[in-house]
């Protein structure tokens, strides 16, 4: 019988190089990282068009408000031109007293609903991006500006003398802008940043400014008349919108401590084409 040699040969498995391990690591942490990339990629196209559909909308429900405010704004104008030219308030007759009467409560009536409408369609637009507290700070500022000047016309159509109220409300915005420079200041510069939106909520930005001790990185979390709100990495931070607006704004640059996906790679190269031991 034939026997059977201890000495044969027998294939034994080679033992993994530590280079192979490192490439296929490598390998699947380069392509976990693609892959994290991609999904970050698509939530961003997702909201980017979730923020468009919401921004037509609001534009849309804006344009009716505003061509609202421009028809009833014509009616007043129309009652205005009606009582100068048929009413006198303090006529000898009782037509012209009544056409006079009318004609202010006609104006109050639709001046109101367009200074409601105006005040709710420019709401709507900066609420898109400068968030519903900047919206509704918008609306109350048209809303008390609107009113007082439908106040002074309408006391001109009744011929009340305004002259003195006039001179005591000259005398007293005067002071008041004195005393309040610097929150006007603030005000004016957050309405030039909701119209000419330089930023919008959500966006990291990067603030540089001497007054404001450098650079400042973050992400702006709401948009205000008075303070634009910064999220930074020590906690929310609100910057005045007068130094906002005389600062340089622009985009927050990538992490220095975030490696580019074309490093990675080339480095992973580098390392699968190292020497076998």
């Amino acid at each position: 019988m034939p026997s059977t040699s201890p000495d044969k040969d027998v294939p034994v498995a080679k033992p993994h190089r530590a280079s192979d391990v490192g490439t296929v690591t490598a390998k699947a942490a380069n392509a976990k990282a693609k892959a994290a990339k991609a999904a970050n990629a698509k939530a961003k196209a997702a909201k980017a068009r979730r923020e468009i559909r919401k921004a037509k909308a609001a534009a849309a429900m804006a344009a009716r408000d505003l061509r609202l405010a421009v028809a009833y704004g014509v009616g007043a104008l129309a009652s205005i031109a009606v009582g100068s030219a048929f009413g006198d308030i303090h006529g000898h007759g009782l037509r012209p007293r009544l056409i006079a009467l009318a004609a202010a409560a006609a104006f109050l009536l639709l001046a109101q609903f367009s200074i409601r409408s105006a005040a709710t369609g420019l709401a709507k637009v900066v609420s898109v991006t400068g968030g519903r507290a900047a919206g509704m700070a918008l609306r109350l500022i048209t809303l008390v500006v609107g009113n007082l000047l439908m106040a002074l016309i309408l006391l001109g159509m009744l011929e009340v003398p305004i002259q003195h109220l006039l001179l005591g409300g000259a005398l007293t915005g005067v002071i008041v802008g004195i005393a309040a420079q610097q929150s006007l200041g603030n005000v004016f510069a957050g309405m030039v940043l909701l119209m000419a939106r330089v930023f919008r909520v959500g966006d990291r930005v990067r603030i540089r400014s001497g007054p404001l001790g450098g650079e400042l990185n973050g992400a702006i979390s709401s948009v205000g008349l008075a303070y634009v709100v910064l999220e930074t990495e020590d906690g929310p931070l609100h910057v005045p919108n007068s130094a906002v607006l005389a600062a340089a704004v622009g985009p927050q640059p990538r992490a220095a401590h975030e490696p580019r996906l074309a490093e990675h790679d080339h480095g992973q190269q580098h390392a699968g084409a190292g020497p076998h031991a």
